[in-house]
């Protein structure tokens, strides 16, 4: 199994979370991003969740944003697995961050 703390490692993980925060930020780019990956193309489970939430909610029509993200997670009883609410609001917080770094 591959080591998880490795440089290439977390650098996979800030840019799933850079592309889900990027969704949350601007919920138009999210019809490109999801014509380019599936859930199962994340590593982070966390992220996979958050995706296929996501990409439910637009095929139902369903607005995507950070309450929205949130508000389908806890119908899906699956936010406390992805880290709570606080996790899904520090995903859209990161990427204005590193935009300015």
């Amino acid at each position: 199994m591959a080591e998880l703390n490795t440089p290439e490692h977390l650098r996979a993980l800030e840019a799933e979370k850079a592309t889900l925060g990027t969704v949350l930020l601007d919920p138009n780019s999210f019809d490109l991003i999801s014509a380019l990956l599936e859930p199962d193309d994340f590593h982070d489970p966390r992220h996979q969740l958050i995706f296929s939430a996501m990409r439910s909610m637009s095929a139902n029509g369903i607005g995507i944003n950070t309450v929205s993200v949130i508000y389908a997670l806890q119908q899906e009883s699956a936010l406390e697995s992805v880290g709570g609410d606080a996790y899904i609001l520090e995903l859209g917080t990161e990427v204005g961050t590193s935009l300015y770094a």
